[in-house]
């Protein structure tokens, strides 16, 4: 099983977070992996930051992979999020875009 960590979560892994960290020295680093959103996100706030060639740094040492997100995720995602207000479940708008590709790959 493949673990696909969110923006919070690889933010508290590099702050040092003492559960997640736990986590991570129980698998292999190819048990996780990023979204294209999320380093897109983490990229961002990196270039973003007082200290942006440090995090950048910080942000290209990690060795989990990223996933890619192509037009048929973003087609699937759609299709959650729209199934998903049908009925009636409220959703931030970005959460079921990392999800699709997972999802369509199962």
């Amino acid at each position: 099983m493949i673990y696909l960590l969110d923006t919070n979560a690889v933010i508290a892994i590099m702050m040092g977070d003492d559960d997640l960290l736990k986590v991570l020295k129980r698998n292999k680093p190819q048990d996780f992996a990023l979204s294209a959103i999320v380093a897109h996100e983490l990229y961002y706030g990196a270039c973003r930051g007082q200290r942006t060639e440090e995090n950048l740094a910080r942000l290209d040492a990690l060795l989990f992979p990223v996933l890619e997100f192509d037009r048929e995720d973003a087609r699937h995602a759609g299709e959650i999020r729209a199934m998903l207000a049908n009925r009636e479940l409220q959703l931030v708008a970005l959460m079921c875009l990392p999800e699709a590709r997972h999802v369509r790959a199962a």
